[in-house]
């Protein structure tokens, strides 16, 4: 898994800064929903 971390992120972001799949993201929807 590629943990490199564009600059354009906010601090904060966490696993959201990450680049992902769409497939995982749609498994692990949770994780990218705001409260």
């Amino acid at each position: 898994m590629d943990k490199k971390v564009s600059e354009s992120t906010a601090p904060g972001d966490g696993i959201r800064s990450l680049k992902t799949t769409m497939l995982f993201k749609a498994v692990n929807y949770e994780l990218y929903v705001k409260p």
